[in-house]
């Protein structure tokens, strides 16, 4: 009995005694078999189509999993600091965290200034800055006064264009680097040199 349950197909009822006339009529008729191939070949195709879909959706998680861990993973190897870019920093006199901004960069390394806080420290804050100006001549030069606007006469064009290049760029040094407070002291400041000089003439006064 066991076998009979693999039989796919059985010509008429499965009776075994037939009337022999309705088996002479249907022993052409062969659309039952077609019928019934279909049908397996249908549930065939369905279980395969389940297994393939089955693979599919266990393979996209780990698929998506590497896609998400990769750029990640590919940020950190290459991140790059930028002039101006934020970041915090341990203040060796009193163990505390202070926010900071990268001022300059070099080819192997790069110069971070702490944030000009107050008077508390405008001493280390003023010697890190200069050290980094020295950096470029035109740079403090244009902070202590020595190189100024040379007007705005045809003549004087390239002059004029290095002043305002080297303005540009000590003043954004300097602003980036202080904290509320000082900044409020440089609103009024046009150039490098007055915001130089605003802050030496108020700090050192306090230090």
């Amino acid at each position: 009995m066991a076998d009979d349950m693999n039989v796919p197909f059985i010509r008429g009822n499965g009776n075994v005694c037939m009337d022999t006339d309705t088996a002479n009529d249907n022993v052409w008729d062969d659309s039952a078999l077609i019928e019934a191939y279909d049908k397996a070949i249908n549930l065939a195709k369905e279980e395969v189509i389940k297994r393939m879909g089955m693979d599919v959706r266990n393979s996209q998680p780990k698929e998506n999993l590497q896609n998400l861990k990769q750029p990640k993973h590919a940020s950190k190897l290459h991140k790059k600091w930028i002039i101006g870019a934020p970041y915090r920093a341990i203040y060796s006199e009193d163990g505390e965290t202070y926010e900071a901004i990268i001022s300059k960069i070099y080819e192997n390394t790069s110069a971070k200034v702490e944030m000009l806080r107050g008077e508390e420290n405008w001493l280390q804050w003023r010697f890190v800055m200069r050290t980094l100006l020295e950096e470029d001549d035109d740079l403090l030069n244009v902070c202590e006064g020595n190189l100024c606007h040379p007007g705005n006469s045809a003549e004087k064009e390239i002059a004029r264009g290095r002043f305002l290049k080297a303005d540009r760029l000590a003043s954004k040094l300097i602003v980036t680097s202080v904290g509320k407070k000082p900044l409020d002291l440089l609103l009024c400041c046009t150039t490098a040199h007055e915001m130089w000089k605003k802050l030496n003439t108020v700090y050192d006064m306090k230090s």
